[in-house]
């Protein structure tokens, strides 16, 4: 039964008819209520029934709607996927008979329902014609169903023709003929209709083939509406749409060309599809799938109806897809004017003629308003310009709709679609220019007609269209992707293609995840699905939906929006990070004012689309590039090493911070110190926004460069003269004795405001009465009399001051406690209202940017919020002037306040009662001073100048320290230094403190060279290397191994040097980098430094790598300070003569420079060297140049010219030059062997400045990826792997679909049991987990064994890989998962009812920070740690619990447990029959045991040094004082037995024999192979958790319980996962569960050394760890060792703990049992599935290695206790009296029974 009849058959069951009107009698009536009234009675709980009872239905009825979408999906494939229009259509053209072909046709409109043409065209109206998008899709959106385009346009009559498209590309497709194909359409069309130009309608994609159609159409095309359709594809806001960057990111182009290439030729639609859902996932996939559960009787049709389409996928020509990624998305070519469409066919906006209608919406994150039009001011300089063009371009904007909705929603056709047709003829009557449509509809009806509205056409300016550009960023991106494809095309592609074939491609189609999450819902693919059809057939006959005001269906939906806003917020962490931005600014500080250098921007730190901007002090770009930025550590390093490698002068000598706040106290700049930081992560609540960001740039600095000096600048720092009173806040005083109170933010912009003032106007302007106002997206005012802060509007809380972009302003507290109590938000719930939701983007929904809303003023939303924020300003204004008793003068500043003439008007209006006059003309003109020259109050509005704030304080504590002038050289790799020329210019470039050498070559050649030029190379480090390629190799592998910051060229030749130097795996490109080299030449007769490009590299290089060469030597004219050097491109003659190639290119490139394609600098050609260096010679021959006479760069056509014109200046011109190379990863000098002293110094310190470095490669994936990429090999393995494993599984699914016994292609690793039971070995499900696990390996494959990449990097990125793929493992889906579905249908989806309760459950406990479920079964006391025992000591870290005998006479030796404080010490304690101790004492034994306290914030500074001394030394003292004849049996259990072996060397050491053996579990003592946890420790994570336990004052028990988790995450997540929500079956809770669920805290203090000293440095293996100022040896302990380690332990893996034998001077028993870290240890008799290995090894006896002892030692069945029992009683004496149970006249009394108090800390 289908979806609709189902409905229907619902809907006739729920409206039976009443019977008809019948008198009773009044004792009837009463009995017939009392019927009424028992029937409407509900039972307790019956809300819960009825709830999981449509939970159940809507379940199945869910699915069922995914089983139509299947065979709605198979059906469509099977018909040929036929276009879907709602309206009946004859095939007028198929451009598949054309030549050449294409998969393109031209239908007409023939009949609308029941209409046919004849009823619905006026003949005398232009026919229209619309073309969907080939974007992944099939063709019909713009026909999708009766509002629509199509019929949009029939209904105002006009004759309408469609154009489609065929799933499959015909063979070599290209743009060239698809453009080909759709003229034809458009002269058929005309032809039709009496030659009438035909309207061309373009959806999205499809508009840009419509502007090409109209360039090249001129005549023949109307009006041209581009509906959603990008044309600049580099716009954008970042962090917004994101979708423009991606192509980039990935590597470019050649990851298309790829899919194309395994698809046999062909580019899957379906990966756009993909690519379409992932940019808002939360709409795309949840809410889109939630929205049909939770409404399921009612969406079905409409959810079929759309992924009817949606599901439909088309495939590209490999030709098609490419020239599209590499000329619009990537290289954004048709905006610029170079995009080559054929031969001899370049596409030109310019030559546009037909008006175009441009549709766009703010609420399209694929096409936004920037892509739609920023192309405009791209094509026409300014309005002028397209006046002159003739051209009428008219725009509209939606402020809501999204990309789809523009197409296909039906309110958007009525209105905005019928109101572009109802008016082409005033469009095409327009005068050229460029204009705004507005329509106005008072009604807000879609279904109005004229006049109910109305349409004007304001006319704009091109001049306003400005949207923020970062095209030298994507220059960079492009790069990348043209290097990356040369290189795929060349040495991969032909590899690919030959293992690809149709097969193989129709394969991949149908394993496309896309394809695969819906085919398998099908009853052809899942039998299964049959009987969930039954049961939805027969829950439609009888279902009731619940009212949509059930109690449990509103908490339904309120959990769906909190999933949904969960993945929207990650979804904005991914495409914006705009708070994690770092400004920066370089001063030069050595003048007495410090002079800004550069300054810039590292925006979206954190993210992968990052950006890095510097600009200059005039404000020319300098750098713009997208980058990924992991972190502020690779941020600051990308900062110091782009700062330091062009400029010696830029070295820094300190840094300054802003910091927003800096509490009681900071009322100045202050030196960083470890107590400040500590103080200030103190107030991060205060201000949570900004001070973790700023903190985190300090500990960035602290981290890399220790020698820099800090200097912490305090916003709040001017605000610490405010009164008493101002700094209230009206909370009780204790609060206020706490520090909190009001503080003020912004202050360094007013102290700059001030000083400005007092700078221009004098020192008595400064004591005036003074308002400023900073306004941006963050706002506040300051009252200033006398210079100093009165009273601010912004306090240190949310709740005072003016709305920011996230936040509300003024809030009364009643409303924080509603949100509280009554909407039971959490804190963090709370936080991300108030700090992320709230404030303008809350008002407006559309923006936090004030700038943003300006632009979109005439959204209602956006207007009301401009005036929210005007009028609290006015409102505040009004305020601080009443505290000032009046005022002199109101400033704006900050981002709006200074640029928004609309904003200052804004506030001003009304206020003329304080005094205020604006000057309305002085105000829009952006003058200064905007008040009126009779106005009572001087209104003034300039920039600040925070970063010049910092800049002066930071250089006055310079001064302070005398720091300001400390250099540091850089290390150069001298290569060849066995020459006296070389070796004398090392020696000057010493004394100067250039350089730091290392001198590569034969060691005697040089120390021989030395001697006899008597240079002096004493302190110079030498590297032995003979042959010149090997000498060449040792330099550049100094570089590369962060040995060497630069190279130097000594005496080898060229083409050795440089063949290291270019290697493609060894060598020093970068990715994406043209290298070239550029002479630097100082001749006698020319007045001006001159640079000659490119004489030593590039031999003949074309048109695009002269442009890379001439950006080279821009770029290090910028960074010499030489800003738009004038560059001459050279030839023989100076016009353009076809014959001669080089004129052309030089044409090209002066046309280049002109568009700004090549930016920087004012380039000129073709001409000759004459005319370029003597302006006397260009007059002459009549050439008027801004170049001639004048140049700086010369950019040869060659290097054999450019050499000899080089060498010809130096030697017959007595020139001096410098060569230096540009575009590698280090500096690198390229002198000639010839070249005297002062050439090559002058070369060094040219190299030095114009160093160009490439990101760090701190973080591990970058390391993967970047030697990945410069990994040929590995990369063709891969594709080799891959093809194989894709034979190998086809061939196995062609067995496995009729044999699901045949043998497996793969199979799973011995502990994963996911895919072990029967039901995963039947077809399709055995195919689907195979694939999986061919997956799993090929990308263990991927990310392992790449040469060059850390061991460290390599494990941490196999593991993330490890940790996705296992996410999406088939196991973890009820679709794939064939164990879930039976499970379903055998209990009636049950499973699943009795899943969402126990999710709801867990859910609930996670909020409120319960325990998991069925711990309440278990506690301490009651049925664990239950062995009977009295604490006998107590201190402020430990209790001792002394456990009471169970036999009459025990060994004297007591045992001491030293358990880690990781955990709580009941582990060995658990119930009776699981507990050690009680096996201990019931064998004779007397047992202590420690119990450690749970730390809290309080003990933030317990160091691992108090937990030996008040630990195992204090129990130790106590044990003997209870027992003082015995020695001691030490045993410690992970950390625990560390501490007890620190402790043992250190009693050892210090002549303490109180320890007769040491039993160590599962305990390491040497770190260097510590398992997975080592990936969660490196120098950078550590200091994360500094951090974090800098702030916590400890680490939490989740953050240490969810690292564990993820080393076993199949077992620990995710099984656990299918097992409790999806088969509905609560794993039973058994002791040790409960005990784990028990965490505990780690101190700060302790934790840290712990990691530092243990993990990362390895102290006590390397015998540096120190107890009380002393190191200690474990080789210094000889008494009995008994270890046990485990096989599955992923916390100390067993080889790690086996290193005790190679430590210690002791007999070592060395156990290996099954199980993992806890399991394995817990182990008592009687567990069969127990077993283990034993031996010991004599001290005296020769050494054996894990895998030889493994394999001798001796196997047993069962527990290692009784073998452990045995041993200590071989090393303990005979049975006595037990002792008393603590010694009170010792000290040691009974304090209480056991477990203690301790332990029950939570």
């Amino acid at each position: 039964m289908t979806t609709a009849k189902r409905q229907k058959a619902t809907t006739d069951a729920g409206d039976k008819r009443a019977p008809a009107l019948k008198l009773v009698s009044q004792a009837d009536a009463r009995r017939q209520k009392r019927v009424e009234d028992a029937s409407d009675a509900r039972l307790p709980g019956q809300d819960l029934v009825d709830y999981q009872v449509d939970l159940w239905q809507r379940t199945i009825l869910f699915w069922d709607t995914l089983r139509q979408r299947a065979d709605n999906m198979l059906e469509h494939e099977r018909a040929g996927l036929p276009p879907l229009l709602d309206f009946k259509y004859e095939t007028i053209l198929d451009a598949r008979r054309f030549e050449p072909p294409a998969n393109y046709a031209l239908l007409r409109i023939t009949e609308v329902g029941d209409d046919c043409w004849d009823d619905c065209v006026d003949p005398d109206k232009p026919p229209v014609i619309v073309v969907d998008p080939r974007a992944g899709h099939g063709p019909g959106i713009g026909g999708f169903k009766h509002d629509s385009e199509v019929g949009m346009a029939l209904h105002e009559g006009h004759p309408t023709y469609f154009v489609i498209f065929f799933p499959e590309p015909s063979p070599g497709q290209t743009l060239a003929d698809v453009l080909h194909a759709l003229r034809r359409f458009v002269e058929e069309v005309a032809g039709r209709h009496s030659g009438t130009p035909p309207v061309l309608y373009g959806n999205c994609q499809a508009g840009w083939a419509m502007t090409l159609l109209s360039a090249d159409c001129e005549g023949l095309v109307g009006p041209a509406v581009l509906n959603g359709s990008p044309l600049s594809y580099w716009s954008g806001e970042a962090g917004v749409n994101p979708m423009r960057v991606t192509g980039g990111l990935l590597g470019g182009a050649w990851l298309t060309h790829l899919t194309a290439d395994l698809g046999n030729g062909r580019f899957d639609g379906a990966w756009l599809a993909l690519n379409f859902e992932n940019l808002k996932p939360e709409k795309a996939i949840w809410e889109k799938y939630a929205g049909l559960f939770h409404k399921v009787d009612t969406e079905s049709e409409r959810f079929l109806e759309f992924e009817r389409w949606w599901n439909g996928f088309y495939f590209l020509s490999r030709e098609e897809i490419l020239a599209i990624v590499e000329n619009l998305f990537i290289g954004n070519k048709l905006e610029q004017g170079i995009m080559r469409i054929c031969d001899g066919c370049i596409a030109d906006l310019r030559r546009i003629r037909n008006p175009l209608v441009i549709f766009a919406s703010y609420g399209d994150n694929i096409t936004p308003p920037h892509q739609a039009l920023g192309w405009i001011p791209t094509v026409y300089e300014d309005t002028a310009d397209l006046k002159k063009a003739g051209q009428r371009i008219v725009y509209l904007t939606n402020p809501h709709v999204g990309h789809l909705g523009i197409f296909v929603s039906a309110k958007v056709a009525r209105l905005e679609h019928r109101a572009i047709l109802e008016n082409l003829d005033e469009i095409e009557a327009l005068a050229p220019g460029l204009y705004e449509m507005k329509i106005d509809n008072p009604s807000g009806d879609p279904d109005c007609h004229k006049p109910q509205f109305t349409v004007r056409f304001d006319e704009r300016r091109v001049e306003d269209l400005k949207f923020p550009e970062q095209s030298q960023a994507f220059e960079q991106v492009r790069a990348v992707s043209e290097a990356g494809e040369a290189f795929y095309r060349s040495f991969v592609s032909p590899w690919v293609q030959m293992a690809s074939n149709p097969w193989t491609a129709e394969s991949l189609k149908w394993l496309h995840p896309m394809r695969t999450s819906r085919y398998l819902f099908s009853e052809s693919f899942n039998p299964w699905m049959r009987g969930v059809a039954a049961l939805a057939d027969g829950i439609a006959k009888t279902r009731k939906p619940l009212p949509e005001d059930h109690p449990l269906l509103e908490r339904e939906r309120e959990l769906f929006a909190e999933f949904s806003g969960a993945i929207e917020q990650v979804r904005e962490w991914r495409d914006a990070g705009y708070e994690q931005a770092v400004k920066f600014a370089l001063f030069d500080a050595a003048p007495a004012e410090p002079q800004r250098t550069w300054s810039g921007s590292l925006e979206r730190i954190g993210f992968d689309e990052g950006r890095f901007l510097v600009r200059a002090a005039d404000g020319t770009a300098l750098v713009d590039e997208m980058r990924a930025i992991p972190d502020h550590d690779a941020a600051l390093d990308l900062l110091l090493n782009w700062a330091e490698d062009r400029d010696t002068q830029a070295t820094p000598v300190a840094v300054g911070h802003r910091l927003v706040h800096g509490g009681e106290g900071c009322d100045c700049s202050l030196v960083v110190t470890p107590a400040l930081e500590v103080r200030l992560k103190q107030l991060v609540p205060l201000a949570p926004l900004h001070l973790p960001h700023n903190l985190a740039g300090i500990t960035a600095v602290r981290r890399q460069r220790p020698d820099l000096p800090q200097v912490a600048c305090f916003d709040t720092a001017f605000h610490h003269g405010l009164s008493r009173v101002a700094r209230l806040t009206g909370l009780p005083r204790r609060f206020e004795q706490e520090g909190i109170r009001r503080y003020g933010f912004h202050g360094l912009s007013y102290e700059y405001v001030i000083g400005e003032v007092r700078r221009r106007d004098g020192d008595a302007a400064a004591e005036e009465r003074i308002i400023v106002a900073h306004l941006g997206n963050g706002a506040s005012m300051a009252a200033i009399r006398n210079g100093h802060s009165v009273e601010t509007t912004m306090g240190f809380s949310t709740l005072a001051g003016l709305p920011m972009g996230t936040r509300p302003g003024d809030l009364d507290p009643g409303v924080l406690l509603h949100l509280l109590i009554e909407k039971q938000m959490t804190p963090d719930a709370l936080q991300q209202v108030l700090y992320t939701e709230s404030g303008l983007l809350g008002l407006s929904g559309l923006s936090r940017n004030m700038a943003d809303l300006l632009a979109r003023r005439d959204v209602p939303e956006a207007a009301e919020a401009i005036d929210f924020f005007s009028h609290h300003a006015r409102r505040h204004l009004a305020g601080l002037t009443a505290a000032l008793g009046g005022l002199d003068r109101l400033i704006f500043t900050g981002g709006i306040g200074a640029n928004s003439p609309e904003i200052r008007a804004s506030i001003c209006e009304g206020l003329d009662y304080l005094g205020l006059t604006l000057d309305a003309e002085r105000n829009a003109g952006q003058q200064r001073v905007v008040s009126t020259d009779d106005s009572g109050v001087l209104i003034e509005a300039f920039k600040t100048d925070e970063e010049l704030a910092i800049a002066r304080h930071t250089q006055n504590i310079l001064r302070a320290s005398g720091k300001e002038n400390e250099r540091t050289p850089i290390r150069v790799a001298v290569v060849a230094a066995d020459q006296g020329l070389v070796l004398e210019t090392v020696q000057e470039a010493v004394a100067l403190g250039l350089i730091e050498p290392r001198l590569v070559g034969d060691p005697d050649a040089i120390l021989a060279c030395a001697a006899s030029s008597n240079v002096e190379i004493d302190r110079a480090a030498i590297v032995s290397a003979k042959s010149d390629a090997e000498t060449a190799r040792a330099g550049v592998d100094l570089v590369r191994n962060g040995d060497a910051d630069a190279v130097m060229k000594g005496h080898i030749h060229t083409d050795a040097f440089m063949r290291a130097l270019l290697d493609t795996d060894q060598g020093l490109r970068l990715p994406g980098r043209r290298v070239s080299h550029v002479f630097m030449v100082d001749i006698p007769a020319y007045p001006k430094l001159l640079a000659i490009t490119d004489a030593a590299i590039n031999i003949m290089p074309d048109l695009n790598a002269k442009a890379q060469i001439l950006e080279n030597a821009i770029a290090l004219f910028t960074l010499l300070g030489i800003e738009a050097p004038k560059a001459a491109v050279l030839s023989a003659v100076e016009t353009v003569n076809p014959a001669i190639a080089s004129t052309l290119d030089a044409a090209c490139l002066a046309l280049m420079a002109k568009r700004g394609q090549i930016a920087g600098a004012i380039v000129d050609g073709p001409m000759a060297f004459d005319n370029a260096i003597s302006a006397d010679a260009a007059r002459e021959k009549g050439i008027v140049s801004e170049v001639a006479g004048d140049v700086d760069i010369l950019l040869v056509p060659d290097l054999v010219s450019g050499n000899i014109l080089a060498k010809n200046l130096e030697y017959l011109a007595g020139a001096t030059a410098a060569g230096v190379v540009m575009g590698l990863a280090a500096p690198v000098v390229l002198s000639s062997r010839a070249d005297p002293p002062a050439a090559r110094l002058a070369a060094l310190a040219l190299a030095i400045t114009a160093g160009v470095s490439p990101v760090a490669l701190a973080q591990a994936y970058t390391d993967w990826a970047q030697h990945l990429v410069m990994s040929p090999d590995k990369q063709i393995e891969l594709v080799r792997k891959a093809a194989r494993k894709w034979a190998r599984y086809l061939e196995y699914c062609s067995r496995a679909c009729s044999d699901p016994h045949c043998e497996a292609c793969i199979e799973p690793l011995p502990q994963d049991k996911r895919f072990a039971g029967d039901p995963w070995q039947a077809w399709p499900y055995n195919a689907i987990y195979q694939g999986f696990l061919l997956t799993q390996q090929w990308w263990h494959n991927a990310t392992t064994g790449i040469s060059g990449v850390s061991r460290h990097h390599e494990e941490v990125v196999s593991f993330v890989a490890r940790q996705l793929l296992d996410m999406m493992s088939p196991a973890n889906f009820p679709s794939s998962n064939p164990e879930v579905l039976k499970e379903t249908l055998d209990t009636g989806g049950q499973n699943l009812v009795r899943g969402a309760v126990n999710f709801f459950e867990d859910w609930q406990r996670a909020v409120r920070g319960g325990p998991p479920a069925g711990t309440e079964r278990f506690a301490v006391g009651d049925n664990l740690a239950v062995t009977p025992g009295q604490v006998i000591f107590r201190n402020e870290l430990i209790e001792l619990i002394q456990y009471m005998p169970a036999t009459d006479k025990v060994h004297p030796e007591p045992i001491l447990i030293v358990p880690a404080w990781i955990m709580k010490y009941y582990i060995l304690d658990l119930s009776p029959e699981n507990s050690l101790v009680k096996y201990l004492v019931e064998k004779g034994h007397t047992v202590f045991m420690i119990s450690w306290k749970n730390p809290t914030v309080e003990d933030r500074d317990l160091g691992m040094e108090d937990y030996r001394r008040l630990g195992v030394m204090a129990a130790l003292d106590a044990v003997s004082a209870i027992a003082p004849e015995s020695r001691v049996h030490g045993v410690g259990y992970c950390l625990g037995g560390t501490l007890l072996s620190i402790a043992a060397a250190a009693m050892v050491r210090d002549g303490d024999d109180r320890l007769a053996t040491m039993t160590l579990f599962a305990a390491q003592t040497d770190f260097t192979e510590a398992g997975e946890l080592m990936l969660f420790i490196d120098a950078a994570q550590v200091s994360f958790l500094e951090d974090i336990m800098a702030e916590q004052g400890c680490l939490d028990t989740k953050q240490m319980a969810g690292t564990f988790q993820l080393l076993r995450s199949n077992d620990l997540i995710w099984s656990a996962m299918v097992q409790n929500y999806l088969m509905g079956q609560r794993r039973p809770m058994f002791d040790l569960m409960a005990w784990n669920a028990d965490a505990t805290r780690m101190p700060a203090r302790m934790h840290s050394e712990y990691l530092r000293q243990l993990f990362l440095d390895n102290d006590l293996a390397d015998e540096r760890y120190c107890v009380d100022g002393r190191p200690v040896s474990l080789h210094d302990i000889r008494i009995p060792i008994f270890a046990v380690s485990t096989l599955s332990d992923h916390v100390a893996p067993w080889r790690s703990v086996y290193k005790i034998h190679s430590q210690t001077n002791a007999d070592v028993t060395f156990v290996l049992s099954n199980g993992g870290h806890n399991a394995g240890i817990v182990s008592p008799p009687g567990n069969t599935r127990r077993r283990h290995q034993i031996a010991t090894h004599d001290d005296l006896a020769a050494y054996l290695d894990p895998d030889t002892w493994q394999a001798r030692a001796t196997h047993h069945e069962g527990s290692w206790w009784p073998c452990w029992l045995g041993w200590l009683s071989n090393h303990s004496g005979e049975p006595v009296k037990p002792p008393g149970l603590g010694a009170a006249r010792k000290g040691y009394r009974r304090l209480g029974e056991a477990p203690g108090t301790y332990v029950l800390m939570p």
